[in-house]
């Protein structure tokens, strides 16, 4: 009986520390994905205000215009795939960024949506319409 019982002890704690391995392991993968995530973003935001602000300083204004609006458009195409993750706790603030960024765009219309970012640019602005 009691060996019975030490079986069923170890099988118990087996499990557990099965467990407690994999949600190390997800958590941690998961963390990952978002510090990674959100490095790439600030990324290509700086170097986006680089090459505008390099070209105000040759008085390039097109070019800086065309740089900002791209730096828009990476970000808002993450807002929306944030605004979607239901461990948001300030959904209301990211759509009223995205709102802003379609008024903005009615305001002042023309700008071409690189491909690689049109997606989630689409799908963005289709939240303010839900």
């Amino acid at each position: 009986m009691l060996k019975k019982l030490l079986k069923v002890a170890l099988v118990l704690v087996c499990i557990y520390l099965a467990l407690q391995a994999g949600f190390y392991a997800g958590t941690r993968k998961t963390l990952k994905f978002f510090v990674n995530r959100n490095a790439l973003s600030s990324t290509l935001t700086v170097n986006s205000r680089i090459k505008a602000l390099e070209s105000i300083k040759k008085g390039e204004i097109e070019k800086a215009e065309e740089a900002l609006e791209s730096s828009i458009d990476e970000e808002v195409g993450y807002l929306g795939v944030t605004a979607k993750n239901p461990l948001l706790e300030d959904k209301a603030n990211i759509l009223k960024t995205i709102q802003s960024v379609k008024n903005y765009r009615e305001k002042y219309p023309g700008h071409k949506i690189k491909p690689a970012l049109n997606n989630g640019v689409t799908n963005a602005l289709k939240l303010i319409e839900q």
